[in-house]
């Protein structure tokens, strides 16, 4: 298998797959976010770290700067972050 050459019909296909896959995580994040109870509008109320944890390897699930709420920061999720997130909880009503 590794002997296989990819030619140009899978390198599209790959894209158009690729494609696919990120506007579904963006499409399922999105409406995730808001629906979620737990995301008040601009934050979300269960994400947060400690100032001295906080490391920029997180700023990869951010939108805009953490703010600093009861000691610990809170942020405006990615879209993508809550496509996958397991603290989600959809807003009573909402089905």
């Amino acid at each position: 298998m590794a002997d296989m050459d990819i030619g140009k019909d899978d390198v599209e296909a790959i894209a158009y797959f690729s494609k696919i896959s990120y506007s579904s995580q963006l499409f399922i994040g999105n409406w995730k976010k808001g629906n979620c109870q737990n995301y008040d509008g601009s934050f979300c109320q269960v994400w947060s770290w400690e100032k001295y944890t906080y490391s920029g390897l997180s700023m990869n699930f951010v939108m805009g700067e953490p703010v600093e709420r009861n000691g610990k920061l809170i942020i405006n999720p990615n879209p993508f972050f809550c496509a996958l997130c397991p603290k989600w909880d959809i807003v009573k009503g909402n089905s």
